[in-house]
């Protein structure tokens, strides 16, 4: 048999064997047909046309079967494999594995962590774990490092946490040693680990890893940058699930104020600090201070998101905690709910 997919291999025309050399860096799982139409320049509505044709000229030769509803293909393993069966192990990366790398980066969807990107992501997981496994052996920094982040998002939030934690540390040891030659977004994939180990309770090392993406983030960007904002809020709630209240509260001013220098004071992402402050000064008995804090919150997501937007609904409910913390009575507190909601 495998002499018969060599011979049907040579006398494939070069675009067919081009996509056998391409396919045979990723998973014998079956291969979703929306790949067809992902460019390795980024397009996602590329002329499927070419490809169709390379799929139809196995599928005469009954080496390729598609699924019912044509939502994916299959081709056999042997023939999958055969492009790579030459290569030496030593030998530099061939062409045809930097371009499988690129075609996975632009074919996973940008958040793994959002449960309406899954369907995509379910077709392209192992994919991609297939893809980077090579392009670790090859020394590939990127885009093996992206794609491993991604991966890990996105088996992080289906609580697949070895693995996830697995995808980051193998990234990581693709980074320079030293901080200071570290590409910008090593930052973020530090971050990602470090807030896996705090969700699963490993929190000297995940305080570790956030202290690192800081001093990343901040050379790399600037005191000032969006990303240093989020790397000062993770440390901050590390720190406020650690009681340790006072090194909290001004990682989370800071954050707060980076957000609304870059994004303006009315934007949701100003609204997330504010609320994570002010349950910060609620947790220190100083609700007082933490009230207009959570009301301005309120206010923005009910007018940037709307009444039943997720956000929304969890600040309304911690504004009506800090309200009956404060003794404020029953229709007060719907009032001033109300108000917040309402205003402008």
């Amino acid at each position: 048999m495998s002499l018969t997919y060599l011979q049907a291999y040579t006398n494939f025309r070069p675009e067919t064997r081009q996509l056998l050399r391409r396919l045979g860096w990723l998973a014998t799982s079956p291969f979703p047909r929306f790949l067809l139409t992902v460019g390795l320049d980024g397009s996602q509505d590329m002329d499927p046309a070419p490809a169709l044709a390379a799929l139809k000229e196995l599928e005469d030769c009954q080496m390729l079967s598609w699924q019912d509803d044509g939502s994916t293909f299959t081709i056999p393993p042997a023939l999958q494999s055969l492009p790579l069966a030459d290569l030496a192990p030593d030998e530099p990366p061939p062409q045809s594995l930097v371009e499988a790398l690129r075609w996975m980066r632009h074919a996973t969807p940008a958040a793994p962590d959002n449960v309406s990107n899954w369907p995509k992501w379910s077709l392209l997981a192992a994919h991609v774990a297939s893809v980077t496994e090579h392009g670790v052996h090859h020394q590939i920094t990127e885009p093996t490092c992206f794609l491993l982040n991604r991966l890990g998002l996105y088996e992080s939030a289906r609580a697949n946490y070895g693995l996830a934690e697995q995808h980051y540390r193998t990234a990581i040891s693709l980074l320079p040693e030293s901080d200071e030659t570290a590409p910008e977004k090593a930052g973020s994939l530090y971050n990602n680990l470090a807030q896996l180990l705090h969700a699963t309770n490993h929190l000297k090392e995940s305080e570790q890893l956030m202290l690192r993406a800081l001093a990343i983030d901040e050379a790399s960007f600037g005191k000032d940058h969006p990303n240093v904002a989020t790397s000062l809020n993770n440390l901050a709630q590390l720190f406020k699930a650690t009681d340790r209240l006072a090194e909290a509260e001004p990682l989370m001013r800071r954050a707060l104020s980076i957000d609304e220098a870059s994004f303006g004071k009315d934007h949701p992402i100003a609204a997330i600090r504010l609320n994570n402050l002010a349950q910060l000064l609620k947790a220190t008995n100083r609700q007082a201070e933490a009230e207009p804090l959570m009301r301005r919150a309120l206010g923005i997501f009910v007018r940037s998101l709307g009444l039943e937007h997720l956000n929304s609904q969890t600040v309304q409910w911690n504004y009506i905690e800090l309200l009956l913390a404060q003794q404020v009575p029953e229709a007060e507190i719907g009032e001033r709910v109300r108000a917040a909601c309402g205003a402008v």
